[in-house]
């Protein structure tokens, strides 16, 4: 008996099942294919965050910062005068800072140059009122050698002479005449108040100064985020004139602050104290609360990623698919390498 007749023995000749497996083969190829492509799919939109709406249409709002600025601040101090003493009998005075505020950033980029002006009281603590804070700008480590501490308001004008942002300053002063400062400022309306139906949270410009012997200042300035279209649409402005500092600071009006320092006479070196005028938990909640209005919630815009719900779900199903893959691979390679079957010739 032939090959042939064996063949058609089993029903099909060899040569159909032959051409049947390697038919089944690149069915298989093209679904293994075809998986992979939706695993590599999958494992994307499992990983990669959900683009916004602004980066799904590949447009750029104009004006916007993609990085925060950095402003380097020069200026002096036009005022300082002695108003009072502190409980402790730390000494108050009165101090105003005039300075300008330059982008580091080269000219295509930058923001016109700005006008600051700080309005504040400083308390100069004594060695037995010292009191123990946090570095503002470090809120993790605590300031040494700290000399006095400062609390007021902000001002910043434009190169038209509006105002243009409007906030409070946080400082602390150090024995070498240095200072870490804060000023969380907010976008004021063509009236030069704050809008209250303005969404932005504030700005928050953190950094250092020091203080020379000609009462001039230089330092360095830093925004916590980017900026805005909003925000440097109001000082893209055409130039004009600027006011004096006086003018700035008549329209500034700062109260006298709680006491920092120590009610003294407790070991020396600073110690937290209680009641209002422990500085430590004053300190931590000026740090923390920086605005005295709330943060809005997070802009639609932001990019935001995927659920854990939802990415556990899909990084499942994709290990489902990979199995499901494999072992069709594997029966793909069977079908190619399998030969049918060679019966002897039966003997007569």
């Amino acid at each position: 008996m032939s090959i042939g007749d064996t063949g058609a023995r089993d029903g099909m000749p060899a040569r159909c099942r032959r051409s049947q497996g390697v038919r089944r083969a690149r069915v298989t190829r093209q679904v293994w294919w075809r998986l992979c492509g939706a695993l590599a799919l999958l494992m994307a939109a499992g990983i990669a965050p959900r683009p916004t709406a602004l980066a799904a249409s590949g447009v750029q709002p104009a004006g916007t910062t993609s990085q925060p600025i950095t402003l380097r601040l020069t200026g002096k101090i036009v005022k300082v005068e002695l108003s009072g003493f502190e409980p402790d009998f730390d000494p108050i005075d009165r101090v105003i800072i005039a300075a300008t505020l330059h982008d580091t950033r080269p000219r295509a980029r930058a923001l016109p140059d700005t006008m600051l002006v700080l309005s504040s009281y400083l308390e100069n603590f004594k060695p037995d009122t010292t009191p123990v804070l946090p570095d503002v700008l470090r809120p993790d480590r605590t300031a040494t050698s700290l000399g006095g501490f400062m609390q007021g308001k902000s001002v910043l004008v434009n190169r038209a002479g509006r105002t243009s942002y409007r906030g409070s300053l946080l400082a602390e002063v150090f024995l070498d005449n240095s200072a870490h400062l804060v000023l969380d400022v907010e976008r004021t309306s063509v009236t030069g108040r704050t809008s209250a139906s303005d969404t932005t949270p504030p700005l928050r410009l953190k950094g250092s100064l020091t203080l020379y012997k000609d009462l001039s200042v230089r330092g360095e300035l830093r925004s916590e985020r980017a900026l805005s279209p909003a925000e440097t649409a109001v000082l893209r402005v055409a130039p004009g004139r600027l006011p004096s500092w006086q003018t700035v600071v008549s329209g500034m009006s700062i109260r006298l602050p709680a006491m920092v320092g120590t009610a003294g006479g407790s070991g020396g070196g600073g110690g937290s104290g209680s009641g209002p005028s422990a500085p430590g938990g004053a300190a931590h909640s000026i740090v923390a609360a920086p605005s005295h209005r709330k943060a809005p919630a997070a802009p639609a815009n932001a990019a935001r990623p995927t659920a854990p719900l939802v990415r556990v779900l899909l990084v499942g199903a994709a290990l489902v698919m990979l199995l499901v893959a494999a072992l069709l691979w594997r029966r793909c390679m069977t079908a190619t390498t399998r030969r049918p079957s060679r019966h002897p010739a039966g003997r007569a």
